[in-house]
């Protein structure tokens, strides 16, 4: 039976190590979200408080589930990972699950190793910070290909369903594959940044007050009455 959704590939890129991976998916929902914030001052005497502008932040929410091996000829031939030839379903099952373990270790900072002192201690050296792209899916904006954001959601949803396993026993070492054969689903999300420009409005030469990037968020240009 088919997936419903939008089939893509999901491709990360940990800024700090440069490690990369490209995850068959099938996108089930995909949210963007813009929030303002203030700060609310209240003063005696006065009946409104007073409100003063701090930033708006942007997230985005994807809930996702692995692209089965019957569909990935779904999958854009361009963004097939390297592993769609390794072998059949349970090959398949196997690499898909060993890149979405790739995806959780990138929840994770790039540390250093420092023994001066005496005292051996893991160091940060770099945090988390990932790009993504998703195409067709996530629009990043005018001339970008990629978005980079600050990871706030990864959750698994299924690990594996002990009831519908797909696997094949060759030796101890593959115990450890636990892959259910209709896939896992999951969900990522968090803080987009900026790269250039940040998004807002800007006094232009001859042309009045425009939008610093006239096809944010969604690739179009944006349309004012006014």
């Amino acid at each position: 039976m088919s997936s419903k959704g939008t089939h893509a590939a999901l491709k990360l890129r940990h800024m700090s190590s440069g490690k990369r991976t490209n995850l068959p998916v099938v996108v089930k929902s995909y949210t963007q979200t813009a929030k303002p914030s203030f700060n609310f001052t209240s003063v005696y005497g006065r009946p409104d408080p007073i409100v003063t502008y701090q930033n708006t932040k942007r997230t985005f929410q994807c809930t996702m589930h692995t692209c089965p091996f019957t569909e990935k000829n779904k999958i854009p031939t361009a963004d097939l990972p390297n592993f769609v030839a390794a072998g059949g379903a349970t090959e398949w099952n196997k690499s898909v699950a060993a890149s979405l373990g790739a995806v959780y270790q990138m929840m994770y900072a790039q540390l250093e190793y420092n023994k001066e002192g005496g005292v051996p201690v893991y160091l940060i050296k770099g945090p988390p910070l990932l790009e993504i792209t998703i195409a067709g899916i996530l629009n990043p904006g005018a001339g970008q290909a990629s978005i980079i954001f600050v990871p706030e959601t990864f959750q698994v949803i299924k690990l594996a369903d002990t009831n519908n396993l797909n696997i094949v026993m060759t030796g101890p070492e593959d115990l450890k594959f636990l892959v259910p054969a209709d896939g896992y689903s999951f969900q990522l999300g968090g803080t987009i940044l900026h790269q250039n420009v940040p998004p807002g409005f800007l006094e232009q030469d001859g042309a009045g007050i425009q939008f610093n990037d006239q096809t944010f968020p969604f690739g179009v240009a944006a349309s004012f009455e006014g």
